[in-house]
């Protein structure tokens, strides 16, 4: 493809040539965005490196460093001042080891962000960058509670009925009505919505399992940072092309 040069005769002008500009790629890019939309598609579905084995087919070269390179420097595809009604969820990054929050809008059904922690803090912090949420729908262990609170005092929290549910089963089964009723009494409003309204936390389960495929595809030898946009990009895809 040819580009064409422009030269500038205004001596005040700051920039003396210019480059051809065309619809179909952004200012200084090296790929279409047909072409990049393309990659970032497939690498969503595969590891970079066979993604990069099957663009070749396709005759698009593209190694598995510039894939993943193209996945990170994608900006932020959410906005979130239109984020309200949200689930979060924790995930193993490595067994016993490191974990991760993932959150999913109620309202899309879409994973919109995830990040390596879930300590009460990171997560205060990271749902205190949501600033419109008004319900929340989380477990009832205490790292969420106590973020939501801290983030979004005002908010609906909405513990989910399932792990209600089977909580009081294995207290039953192993005798420790007590200590469960305790449970009950510290989370009682957040477990009153959970019965009221019909918020739960299906949706994040579901995206768990999601993170865990991905995880697979990529091997588990890929930082937090591409493991995030390839889920990310994979929830836009999936809406897209569906």
């Amino acid at each position: 493809m040819d580009t064409r040069k422009f030269f500038c005769h205004n001596q005040d002008c700051p920039h003396k040539t210019f480059a051809e500009r065309h619809p179909f790629a952004v200012q200084r890019a090296k790929k279409a965005d047909r072409l990049t939309k393309n990659i970032i598609h497939t690498s969503t579905q595969l590891s970079s490196l066979n993604a990069s084995r099957l663009l070749q087919s396709q005759n698009v070269i593209a190694c598995k460093g510039s894939i993943c390179s193209l996945l990170k420097k994608m900006p932020s595809i959410v906005d979130k001042a239109s984020v309200k009604k949200v689930c979060v969820d924790g995930f193993a990054l490595r067994k016993r080891l490191s974990y991760g929050t993932v959150m999913v809008d109620l309202e899309s059904h879409r994973i919109i962000d995830m990040i390596p922690s879930r300590e009460t803090i990171d997560v205060s912090r990271w749902l205190a960058a949501f600033p419109n949420i008004q319900v929340v729908s989380r477990d009832g262990a205490s790292t969420y509670p106590s973020a939501a609170t801290d983030s979004h005092p005002e908010a609906v929290q909405a513990s989910d009925r399932f792990r209600l549910i089977k909580g009081l089963s294995e207290a039953i089964n192993k005798s420790k009505l007590q200590s469960f009723v305790e449970g009950i009494l510290k989370d009682l409003k957040a477990i009153k919505n959970g019965i009221i309204y019909s918020y739960n936390n299906g949706l994040a389960e579901g995206s768990v399992n999601k993170i865990k495929v991905i995880k697979r595809i990529m091997y588990g030898r890929n930082s937090f940072d591409l493991l995030k946009a390839k889920v990310l990009f994979h929830e836009l895809f999936h809406v897209e092309f569906n």
